[in-house]
Protein backbone atom coordinates (compact mmCIF):
# COMPACT_ATOMS: atom_id res chain seq x y z
CA UNK A 1 0.00 0.00 0.00
CA UNK A 2 2.90 2.64 0.71
CA UNK A 3 4.83 0.98 -1.83
CA UNK A 4 2.02 2.04 -4.29
CA UNK A 5 1.45 5.25 -3.06
CA UNK A 6 5.05 6.41 -3.29
CA UNK A 7 5.00 5.01 -7.11
CA UNK A 8 2.09 7.27 -7.53
CA UNK A 9 4.16 10.26 -5.66
CA UNK A 10 6.72 9.19 -8.02
CA UNK A 11 4.86 9.44 -10.99
CA UNK A 12 3.42 12.58 -10.15
CA UNK A 13 6.83 14.20 -9.54
CA UNK A 14 8.03 13.40 -12.47
CA UNK A 15 5.50 14.97 -14.34
CA UNK A 16 5.34 18.01 -13.11
CA UNK A 17 9.46 18.38 -11.89
CA UNK A 18 10.36 19.02 -15.76
CA UNK A 19 7.71 22.39 -15.26
CA UNK A 20 9.09 22.96 -12.04
CA UNK A 21 12.52 23.02 -13.56
CA UNK A 22 12.30 25.15 -16.29
CA UNK A 23 10.30 27.44 -14.25
CA UNK A 24 12.74 27.53 -11.83
CA UNK A 25 15.42 28.04 -14.97
CA UNK A 26 13.79 30.92 -16.18
CA UNK A 27 13.64 32.89 -13.11
CA UNK A 28 17.46 32.18 -12.53
CA UNK A 29 18.24 33.41 -16.26
CA UNK A 30 15.70 36.50 -15.67
CA UNK A 31 17.94 37.52 -12.04
CA UNK A 32 21.57 36.77 -14.49
CA UNK A 33 20.26 38.73 -17.14
CA UNK A 34 18.94 41.73 -14.67
CA UNK A 35 22.61 41.55 -12.94
CA UNK A 36 24.29 41.89 -16.25
CA UNK A 37 22.17 45.07 -17.42
CA UNK A 38 22.75 46.51 -14.41
CA UNK A 39 26.27 45.32 -14.58
CA UNK A 40 26.93 46.96 -17.91
CA UNK A 41 24.72 49.85 -16.82
CA UNK A 42 27.41 50.76 -13.70
CA UNK A 43 29.78 50.73 -16.59
CA UNK A 44 28.25 52.94 -19.07
CA UNK A 45 27.81 55.11 -15.64
CA UNK A 46 31.81 55.17 -14.92
CA UNK A 47 32.53 55.35 -18.54
CA UNK A 48 30.53 58.76 -18.47
CA UNK A 49 32.04 59.99 -15.52
CA UNK A 50 35.74 59.53 -17.21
Amino acid sequence: MVLARSFLYYQLAMEIHPWIVAFHWHQLESVFHLRQVQLHWHQLKFEFHL
